[in-house]
Order: structure tokens, then C-alpha cells, then sequence
């Protein structure tokens, strides 16, 4: 099954077509608990995560726009390198993701 992203505009247009095909989504038409449900699963397809791989040091990286960064702390108060992940967007639209180590700047004992 190919993924895609969905972008505003294709959300947008799934929308349109499901009120289209199943007007009990677009207005209130007396559907009851008894009728079978509607399985969005069949008519939108949702994008799957990239997979992570290990960022090595002279890696070349084709960062077109970053979507999320997330950091991965051991415990609550940890203090010093973390673990952390970026998700991106390259040149062509594809999402990539890297994990990396990053040096936790906000320790209270920091000089």
C-alpha cells in the first residue's frame, strides 16, 4: 500500500467526497446505532512513519522543511546527552527521520 502525505488541500478534498458518498456525514439523516458503521480506513489512506535511522557524523542530509523534534531524556531531571529524534521533509517531499545525540543545554549546574 503506497503512502502519501495528506496536505490541507487533499484533506479538504477526502472530506468533500465522504460527504459526498456518505451524506450522514455531512447532515444529520436518521442514522441509527443498528446501521453498519462507516470505515474511514477505506476511503482515506494515512501516511506511515518513516524509519528512523542513526545519524553518523559528514551525513549528508537533504532538509527541506523539519516537521517535529522530539528528546528522549532517561529520567524526569536528567542532565547531559540525551537521545533525541528529527522528523523531516526533503527536496522531493518524502519524510525521512534521523535519531542523534544532543547535549542538553537547560542543566541548572551548567557554567
Amino acid at each position: 500500500m503506497p503512502a502519501f502525505i495528506l496536505k490541507p488541500a487533499r484533506i479538504l478534498l477526502a472530506l468533500a467526497a465522504i460527504a459526498q458518498v456518505y451524506p450522514a456525514l455531512a447532515a444529520d439523516t436518521g442514522r441509527s446505532d443498528d446501521d453498519e458503521p462507516i470505515i474511514l480506513e477505506d476511503i482515506v489512506t494515512f501516511m506511515e512513519a518513516p524509519e528512523v535511522k542513526p545519524y553518523h557524523y559528514g551525513m549528508h542530509l537533504d532538509i527541506e522543511k523539519v516537521v517535529s523534534i522530539k528528546y528522549f531524556p532517561p529520567e524526569p531531571n536528567y542532565c547531559g546527552v540525551i537521545p533525541a529524534q528529527m522528523v523531516y521533509e526533503d527536496s522531493h517531499g518524502e519524510l525521512n527521520a534521523i535519531e542523534y545525540l544532543y547535549p542538553d543545554t537547560s542543566c541548572p549546574n551548567m557554567n
